[in-house]
């Protein structure tokens, strides 16, 4: 699913399908915007771009084992997460950061899987992941490490997005994959 959340948030900049600023544009969306919900910043009418039989309940997506839950800029800093019905409000997201930025974390859902790898994937097409349960089922231990604008794999020990792994915010070992 992340190759295809990759794909889908660049297709939906692309087209344009939201413009808060008018600018002529395109901002990334939230998982429920790329499903062809309709939401307030205006994204209503369109086919989805990324299909699933799920739908967002509690601001995050069940998917193959996993919550997903995205993130955008915060208008004043930051980053916000998706609402709990899915999609963000008129004036929540920075528009100007988010014509190039959004992230993504993937964490198992059963404690049976907790031993399997945390994702997380960003707007610049990168894809990472960690050994073992990086989230508690409600998120909660995520939001903390998305507070600002580096999320838990930008690192802490001064490598960049594009390094092939090193030590995140989050003092977990974080390596590119796909």
């Amino acid at each position: 699913m992340l190759r295809n959340l990759i794909s889908a948030q660049e297709q939906f900049r692309r087209e344009v399908h939201i413009d808060e600023d008018g600018d002529g544009q395109g901002e990334f969306g939230g998982l429920a915007e790329l499903m062809g919900r309709p939401g307030e910043r205006g994204s209503g009418g369109m086919e989805p771009l990324l299909v699933s039989r799920k739908q967002v309940d509690a601001g995050r997506v069940m998917r193959r084992g996993y919550y997903w839950r995205l993130y955008l800029p915060r208008r004043g800093g930051g980053l916000i997460a998706e609402r709990m019905e899915g999609g963000f409000a008129r004036g929540e997201v920075d528009p100007d950061r988010a014509e190039h930025a959004w992230y993504v974390y993937a964490w198992p859902i059963e404690e049976e899987y907790r031993g399997q790898r945390t994702f997380f994937a960003s707007g610049e097409g990168a894809m990472w992941a960690t050994q073992g349960l990086h989230g508690a089922p409600d998120g909660s231990d995520v939001e903390d490490y998305v507070a600002d604008d580096e999320p838990a794999p930008h690192a802490a020990d001064g490598l960049d997005w594009h390094d092939m792994g090193g030590t995140g915010r989050d003092g977990r070992v974080w390596r590119q994959t796909g």
